[in-house]
């Protein structure tokens, strides 16, 4: 028996006899290529789903699952992205025609990236009369740069009056507050530490041209270039992981919703605030999810004064940017967001979810009647909204469709005694959104949730729960989902954020509920891994 590692190399799989099953580097998303030595004659066949590889030779291209199929291994591209199912399970069986021939068996998983790490599960006899080798491809990212471009809070705190700030040296306005920022980074040791400014606005210069090393509006003067610039970032953590795309696609400009995989989390040293002292992490921004200045009143005087109740803020729980709807007086001792300006890559990838316990919020809207929701096929209360989760699963392909469940409260059950299984949960584009129902119902959820079931972000609106608090019992419900006029009331949540806000009100407030909302999705299944490796 040949030790398994011998068949396993990084990005593809060597089968021992002298072919080897690639998933190359600078592939396209989905696209396999098989090749071979000069010293075997094989033909092979790509069948879809799990497949015996025990047919004659003539028999390999008469089988109703057949993909693609060929008589010969030499340097034959076996797939087309469009032809090849991200995701999908496929079988690889080769035939070598020399004397003693075998028949082996393959079992493989589409990339959702293009290339990926092959891990065997089984090991191959290549003399005894053939094998059983299975892979699954470990589904993670390609790795940032060496040195991105960073995205932080910082771990000092000042007035909206920048001068005054120690590590501002004296200047004045966004001046000071970008030499905050290149302090911050140089003595974090951070690359490239005199590129980095605030995400910040003033009445003259909005964030979005600044992050581009530019001045100017956006709707003004287009950031006093010929042309909007674009192409800034993509942005990652301090712990390596992404947290903004690049500008165009990141940035809200309706109808994008901008693509915002994490929220900040990190000071410049890589220490996470924590969702449990909010308002330590919290950030002077001016600025709105487009990038844009929010009003000329809300940015503490062009940034020079510390008396007034006209910022606006960001914080490190929130997307884009860490952006957010809120505001608090010029006099509070609170952090600046930094980032490198400049462009440092091109757009993040969007993998699809590699699991069948997916999150995501619907891409429509209803009352809090969900019964009169088009997808609530009859039902009514809680039991609605699961039918519109399993249709919306349904419509973006997601597996298991039918094991969704909507993240409601009643007055007689808890959000999350609804569900059955634990977690972990992946938003439709792989970024994991909690590892257990704990991480959701204490408010601490790993990312905003902020994608819908096709993939696609969604605008940061509210979305129905009924939960306050650690998803507690109120009967702010919408009467128990069944009611869509304003003599009844409803708690929400808002899919931009990743503390408790995420599932209950900012400020413990409900909404009449005629007001049209989404719905939270997570499936409700035993399915790790699609692949059928638990």
């Amino acid at each position: 028996m040949v030790a398994q590692d011998q068949y396993v190399t990084s990005w593809g799989a060597s089968i021992g006899l002298g072919q080897t099953f690639v998933w190359p580097s600078d592939a396209e998303l989905g696209t396999v290529r098989v090749v071979s030595n000069a010293d075997i004659v094989a033909a092979f066949a790509l069948y879809q789903g799990v497949h015996t590889c025990d047919h004659a030779f003539g028999e390999f291209y008469s089988q109703s699952n057949v993909v693609l199929a060929s008589d010969t291994l030499a340097n034959v591209v076996l797939s087309t992205p469009q032809q090849l199912a991200r995701g999908g399970t496929y079988t690889f069986c080769f035939f070598n025609q020399a004397p003693g021939g075998i028949a082996l068996h393959y079992t493989v998983q589409t990339s959702y990236y293009a290339g990926g790490t092959f891990v065997s599960d089984g090991t191959v006899d290549p003399v005894g009369g053939g094998g059983d080798l299975q892979f699954e491809l470990d589904d993670v990212p390609p790795p940032p740069p060496e040195s991105p471009a960073r995205i932080f809070m910082t771990s000092v705190t000042g007035t909206g009056d920048l001068s005054s700030w120690i590590d501002a040296h004296g200047l004045v306005g966004l001046a000071g507050a970008d030499e905050v920022c290149r302090t911050r980074a140089t003595v974090a040791s951070i690359a490239r530490a005199e590129n980095y400014i605030a995400l910040m606005s003033d009445s003259n210069n909005d964030a979005y041209c600044r992050m581009h090393g530019n001045t100017g509006r956006v709707y003004v003067n287009g950031c006093n270039a010929p042309a909007l610039p674009t192409g800034a970032g993509p942005w990652y953590r301090m712990d390596g992981l992404a947290a903004m795309d690049v500008s165009q696609n990141s940035q809200l400009f309706p109808p994008n919703a901008g693509y915002v995989p994490r929220h900040i989390l990190y000071d410049e040293f890589g220490t996470p605030f924590s969702a449990d002292s909010f308002w330590e992490s919290v950030a002077y921004s001016g600025t709105m999810p487009n990038g844009v200045l929010i009003n000329p009143g809300e940015v503490c005087s062009d940034w020079t004064s510390s008396v007034g109740d006209d910022a606006s803020l960001g914080t490190a729980f929130a997307g884009y940017g860490g952006i957010w709807y809120a505001g608090w007086s010029c006099n509070q001792s609170l952090r600046l967001i930094c980032l490198e300006k400049g462009a440092h890559g091109g757009p993040l990838p969007r993998p699809k979810a590699h699991t069948a316990r997916a999150a995501f919020v619907t891409s429509t809207t209803g009352s809090g009647d969900l019964s009169a929701w088009a997808d609530a096929n009859g039902a009514t209360g809680a039991d609605a909204g699961d039918n519109i989760c399993r249709a919306h699963a349904a419509r973006g392909g997601l597996p298991l469709a039918e094991t969704f469940k909507a993240w409601l409260a009643t007055s007689a059950s808890f959000a999350q005694a609804r569900f059955q299984f634990d977690g972990p949960w992946f938003r439709t584009d792989d970024v994991q959104v909690a590892g257990a129902l704990q991480e959701l119902v204490s408010g601490k959820p790993q990312a905003p949730i902020q994608m819908d079931e096709m993939g696609r972000p969604v605008l940061p609106l509210p979305v129905w729960t009924g939960t306050q608090g650690n998803s507690s019992l109120f009967n702010q419900t919408c009467s128990d989902w069944s009611d869509g006029t304003d003599s009844s009331f409803g708690f929400f949540g808002n899919s931009s954020v990743a503390f408790s806000p995420w599932s209950s009100s900012y400020f413990g407030d409900a909404i009449g509920c005629s007001y049209p909302m989404a719905l939270y999705c997570f499936g409700d299944n035993d399915s790790i891994y699609l692949n059928g490796f638990q």
